[in-house]
């Protein structure tokens, strides 16, 4: 996680402190693609918390019936 937001802070740096200048389509294509990640990010977060879920009621389940 901390090496995404890393890598798109370097992107976001690149672009800024380039000497050549960068099209604004390539600028655009950077931050909507760092969106999608951060839109993914957020999924895959809520898909680790139900499966922590998930795996602790099968381990409570399991010590009850030991």
């Amino acid at each position: 996680m901390l090496r995404r937001k890393h890598l798109r802070n370097v992107a976001k740096l690149a672009t800024k402190v380039s000497p050549i200048p960068i099209p604004d389509i390539v600028k655009d294509q950077i931050s909507g693609a760092t969106d999608k990640i951060e839109e993914l990010s957020k999924k895959i977060d809520k898909i680790q918390e139900s499966l922590d879920m998930i795996i602790e009621i099968f381990t409570i389940d399991d010590d009850e019936e030991s």
